[in-house]
């Protein structure tokens, strides 16, 4: 039936969910376009729900368009945190908690041995029977033993058997082997070695087809799901925005740098993949993420809170009596909770929230949504309570410490005050996601209530209805104000900033930058990517690029660290542009090989000075500062008219 949607011209793309389950997966998908393929020969758009690990490349030859931007979300939400306060981050967390691994990867390993334990032990002794079968040297619970540690170290969810031999599932199934070795006695390492060359040999030539190898992949990809995504990334709370679907906590952010390099990967080998930042697999939505990697940029301060929090609380319970307890671990990623999701909209401060109307209501509301979310935080640790054994004792005992929390007025208005921060970087940190998305190569995808600012967990508190009714008169607003003239666009467009209405400035960037991409689709689609290098003492803060084709470009100008920068919700006033933290900042894009006129930014509907940009077609060989290109907003995406973009695009 999809087959005949799809060739009937009902339906334009494909989302494949789960390939790793697959035999062969390049071997459907090539069955697939196969199948779909119109009668001019065309394809169909294909994306895979294929999670990579940080240095994992989607396989070349299969017929897909890319990931469904896993990848993506998690580049971007690393490139919005400071990537270099690691050691203070990891200090705090530790003093808070007691954790003693060493490493998320520690941790992922010892989780994928607890689930194929409990959950795995007959797909793990069939392997083992598979083996044996051929190497008939070990007795099966050796075998398991083995398979068990092989399994738990593969640092991918698997890889592909096929009749192309690629260097990456080589190498990972050495680094597996390489990681075990350690764990096993020596009687056990001849089979591990026996093992290895056998998967290693299953992945081409005539061995491709061995039972065991492609059962192997299949054990290996839903482990990694259960172990890492279900079990471990509950447990390392160390900085939960970067605990995600496809990610490596163990890397904290990504520098500028790293962040241009994998979109020009994408440019050149996937430049339709999908780039997601929120999806219905996330652990937390993409504006709770933005809140939480505010962390990163003052690790005293949150030391401070942190350990106040604590103690705040520690003292209703005492009050209340309890003996037993949330754990430091439940505690410290429910404060982050907090930190991420508080009912603290920057755009109705200072007055918005009064005791006990209206905000009982509102708050009751939001205390158990949090309930809810650390029961299943808490069974899908597996620690004190899980699934199968549920400890209805400690899990009323977090909840009661809830209650407790949001029934003390005095607790309440502090910790909100304390979150109000928070939520304001997080809206700025909001507005340059959206822009990047919006103008990096591929094609974004905007998950159900995502277009504002949208505070969702994981699910299924992300499965709730969308709020029309809060957003249809925002999108009338919107589209009234597209027609409007440009006095008036910047005064809204500033206005929000002041005030804090970055739901409004976020639909606002997507309503713009969607209707210019509907325009200009070749430059989305083929154009180049082009980084823009910056110079200055807070060079470290501006992302920058330019996209192009023969007939049209942008230059995209973002953001990042905000909080580090000093912006500061009380600092702005409507009608009257944001402090500017920009001093000796400069684009450089002359040396980028940039020329054009007729510029313009399509968020503001103003013209950067004339001078500054080039008002005719030459070659800029004067940086351009940083401050007259975000006078207006901290993000801006420039539209111009290439005048010949010279120099290397790789």
């Amino acid at each position: 039936t999809v087959i005949e949607w799809v060739r009937s011209g009902l339906v334009d793309g494909l989302r494949i969910d789960h390939p790793d389950g697959l035999r062969d997966p390049g071997a459907y998908f090539d069955r697939l376009q196969d199948a779909v393929r119109d009668d001019a020969g065309r394809r169909v758009y294909l994306v895979a729900e294929k999670i990579l690990a940080p240095e994992e490349e989607l396989p070349v030859d299969w017929p897909v368009d890319g990931t469904t931007g896993y990848d993506f979300a998690n580049l971007l939400c690393g490139v919005l945190l400071d990537e270099t306060t690691l050691p203070a981050i990891d200090a705090i967390w530790r003093a808070f908690t007691g954790e003693q691994t060493r490493s998320f990867g520690d941790l992922g390993r010892a989780a994928k041995r607890e689930v194929l334990d409990a959950s795995f032990v007959g797909d793990r002794a069939a392997l083992a029977r598979l083996f044996q079968v051929v190497d008939g040297s070990a007795p099966l619970a050796a075998i398991e033993t083995v398979l068990t540690e092989l399994v738990a170290a593969f640092p991918v969810y698997r890889a592909y058997p096929g009749s192309r031999h690629r260097e990456g599932d080589s190498r990972a199934i050495e680094t597996a082997r390489d990681t075990a070795l350690p764990r096993l006695e020596p009687s056990l390492q001849p089979t591990l070695a026996a093992m290895t060359d056998r998967l290693l040999a299953g992945l081409t030539g005539d061995a491709v087809q061995d039972e065991f190898v492609i059962r192997f992949q299949q054990l290996a990809a839903p482990v990694m799901a259960k172990g890492v995504e279900d079990t471990a990334l509950y447990r390392w709370s160390r900085l939960v925005s970067v605990n995600d679907v496809g990610s490596d906590p163990d890397v904290h952010g990504v520098d500028v740098a790293a962040f241009h390099a994998a979109n020009r990967r994408r440019a050149e080998g996937w430049p339709n993949a999908m780039l997601a930042t929120s999806t219905h697999d996330n652990k937390r939505g993409e504006y709770v993420r933005m809140r939480i990697n505010v962390i990163s940029e003052d690790a005293a301060h949150w030391q401070s809170l942190v350990e106040g929090w604590r103690d705040a609380v520690d003292h209703v319970m005492n009050a209340a009596s309890m003996t037993l307890r949330p754990n430091r671990g439940d505690l410290y990623l429910l404060f982050q909770t907090l930190v991420g999701s508080a009912p603290a909209d920057p755009g109705q401060l200072p007055q918005a929230w009064r005791w006990p109307d209206p905000a009982a209501e509102a708050i009751a509301d939001y205390a158990e949504r949090i309930k809810a979310y650390m029961v299943k935080a808490g069974r899908e640790a597996k620690r004190r309570t899980s699934w199968t054994e549920p400890d209805d004792a400690y899990e009323q005992a977090v909840a009661r410490a809830i209650d407790l929390i949001f029934s003390s007025e005095p607790l309440t208005r502090q910790l909100l005050a304390d979150i109000r921060p928070f939520a304001w970087w997080g809206g700025l940190n909001s507005l340059s996601a959206t822009v990047l998305k919006l103008t990096a190569p591929g094609v974004p995808d905007i998950y159900q209530g995502a277009r504002i600012l949208d505070d969702s967990l994981v699910d299924p508190d992300n499965r709730r209805p969308v709020d029309f009714d809060e957003r249809l008169p925002m999108i009338r607003e919107l589209a009234a104000l597209a027609e409007a003239d440009r006095d008036e666009q910047l005064a809204q467009v500033t206005g929000w900033l002041a005030r804090g209405d970055f739901s409004r400035l976020k639909l606002w960037t997507i309503q713009r930058l969607l209707h210019w991409r509907g325009r200009h689709p070749v430059l989305f689609e083929a154009g180049a990517y082009r980084p823009v290098p910056v110079t200055g003492k807070l060079a470290r803060h501006v992302v920058a690029f330019v996209r192009h084709d023969d007939r049209s470009a942008i230059l995209v100008v973002a953001t990042r660290l905000y909080r580090r920068l000093g912006f500061a919700a009380h600092e702005y006033q409507p009608g009257s542009p944001p402090p500017s933290p920009w001093t000796d900042e400069a684009l450089d894009l002359g040396s980028a090989g940039v020329t054009g006129s007729g510029w313009r930014d399509l968020l503001t509907a103003t013209a950067p000075e004339a001078a500054a940009l080039g008002a005719q077609q030459q070659s800029l060989q004067q940086p351009i500062p940083v401050a007259r290109l975000l006078a207006h907003l901290p993000v801006a995406v420039v539209r111009f008219d290439p005048g010949g973009v010279t120099g290397n695009d790789g």
